[in-house]
């Protein structure tokens, strides 16, 4: 099913790419380019493994399980995998979303990553700002810009000629860290500083909101009574269709997970590239209008798998889809939030596993 959904992707951006003749797209179990190859254009690599090596005139996307940049690009990056390790130069910006993500290599715009482990090596380093949400984040080469983003543990090992503000567990400015500007953070806990660590602004410590203000309180019962109404508008409508898409779901959470994070960040890709051509702009509409509308439906029916998912923990693995089981998800989704970072990780992650359950269900029906 992976490879049909993967093959059915790649048809679809090659019909795109004989409007533009600049778009270059690989996929594959095994993508690679040797340092011999050379790119002109905008290059696209979807696989379980993907290695670059050689040299891209414009903007390179990689979407795999692991990939790896090892040769130059002349514009942007956008990786998306389980490891994401940049070892080469970058003279754009580099985007990122993945579980242990490196950088080892020099990047000339701005470092945007959303992942686990987040490590700029010494060997690397960032000619614009770091915007990192991740929860554990270290920092050993120069940064040009500001450091700035969520993160549970925060480590700056270098040079940062500019500020940095963040929200923070835990923060350590290493001996060898220089600050140029001012230290604003949101802890519980005290910045930890060592001798020769040197900031040349001011450092402030912000104390975390936490639960109780009324604002909050406001926002978590609104976002609860609309993912509530919504799940129980789709339960009335069409119980059925719902019960389906959430069982196939838990009986197929790890191909969901995959099948949702693939479809999420390429079917938007694939809509970019039939915008630019005039036979594809109609198409293109017409999946944006899908593409919308299924992750809608996502936010929708989370809570009834989330529920599902609760009444089957707590011994009840044969509960039928119930208003009770859309009421706990809603609880359980609205309480996952409180907590910082982390819970919208967890939540963003849920919609994106139901949304590649739907596509799954939809490419199953279709068959």
């Amino acid at each position: 099913m992976r490879y049909y959904a993967t093959a059915v992707i790649a048809f679809s951006l090659l019909l795109a790419t004989q409007a533009v003749a600049s778009t270059v797209v690989r996929t594959g179990n095994q993508v690679s380019m040797t340092n011999e190859q050379n790119v002109v254009g905008n290059f696209y690599a979807v696989g379980n493994s993907v290695v670059i090596s050689g040299e891209s005139s414009q903007d390179v996307t990689m979407i795999g399980g692991k990939t790896r940049l090892n040769g130059s690009v002349a514009q942007d990056v956008l990786a998306v995998g389980v490891s994401v390790l940049i070892d080469g130069p970058v003279a754009g910006d580099v985007r990122v979303l993945g579980g242990d993500v490196t950088v080892s290599s020099a990047i000339a715009g701005d470092l945007v990553v959303v992942g686990g482990v987040v490590e700029v090596l010494s060997s690397g380093s960032v000619g614009g700002d770091i915007l990192t949400y991740a929860l554990d984040v270290t920092v050993g080469g120069p940064v040009a810009g500001d450091v700035l983003g969520q993160a549970e543990r925060l480590s700056i090992n270098s040079s940062v000629s500019g500020d940095i503000d963040v929200g923070v567990g835990e923060l350590f400015l290493g001996e060898t860290a220089v600050i140029d500007g001012s230290v604003t953070y949101t802890s519980s806990q005290l910045i930890t500083q060592a001798f020769n660590a040197n900031v040349g602004g001011d450092t402030l410590r912000n104390d975390p909101v936490y639960l109780g203000g009324e604002n909050q309180l406001w926002t978590i019962g609104t976002l609860f009574f609309v993912v509530l109404l919504s799940s129980f508008v789709w339960y009335f409508l069409s119980r059925r269709t719902l019960a389906r898409s959430t069982e196939y779901t838990l009986k197929n959470l790890p191909r969901s997970a995959i099948t949702g994070t693939v479809a999420f960040l390429v079917i938007p890709l694939i809509i970019a590239v039939l915008a630019v051509s005039y036979i594809g702009s109609f198409i293109a509409i017409i999946c944006l209008f899908g593409y919308i509308t299924l992750l809608l439906l996502a936010c929708a029916a989370v809570p009834a798998v989330v529920g599902q998912l609760g009444l089957r923990i707590f011994n009840q693995p044969n509960a039928s889809l119930s208003p009770l089981s859309l009421l706990i998800g809603s609880i359980i989704c609205s309480g996952i939030v409180l907590f910082p970072v982390i819970g919208l990780f967890i939540v963003m992650f849920a919609i994106i596993i139901v949304f590649g359950g739907l596509v799954e269900s939809i490419i199953r029906v279709s068959r």
